[in-house]
């Protein structure tokens, strides 16, 4: 369990950092393209944070 929050978490910061580069064309550039990537990437960073706390929870529950 501790080893899928791991790799759920290297999985998120990879997307953060793959967002960096769209959120850069849209506040430079107000590129509109980029805009909707971004909440793109923010609708599966939100999923994977959820995914995460949801191990994390079960981890808990079963070390009571």
């Amino acid at each position: 369990m501790q080893h899928d929050v791991e790799k759920k978490f290297s999985e998120l910061k990879k997307l953060v950092e793959e967002m960096g580069t769209d959120v850069e064309k849209y506040t430079s550039k107000k590129n509109k393209s980029a805009g909707l990537r971004i909440r793109k990437y923010m609708i599966d960073v939100k999923d994977l944070a959820v995914e995460i706390r949801k191990d994390i929870l079960e981890s808990r529950r079963n070390h009571l």
